[in-house]
């Protein structure tokens, strides 16, 4: 029973990364594109544009950083082997 924890738990944390890294790669991919284009289409709102950007870039990147907490949590201090000794 403890080896399928183990083994669950790091299929677990290498899916959730690789998913919410590419998701987080998109998004910000995404953000940085209508940021370039709204600045393309007005030059003089360039700083309102960049500070909201790198707001946006900062909330999807600490989606990444929760995510990555959680997927070593699970590898290095997984509570649920506790319960199952």
């Amino acid at each position: 029973m403890l080896a399928w924890v183990i083994i669950a738990s790091i299929i677990t944390a290498g899916f959730s990364v690789a998913l919410v890294g590419m998701n987080a790669t998109k998004a910000q991919g995404n953000a940085a594109a209508s940021a370039f284009e709204s600045v393309a289409r007005q030059p003089e709102a360039g700083d309102q544009i960049n500070r909201m950007l790198l707001f946006a870039l900062a909330f999807i990147e600490t989606i990444m950083i929760f995510t990555l907490t959680v997927a070593l949590i699970l590898l290095f201090a997984n509570p649920l082997l506790g319960k199952l000794s």
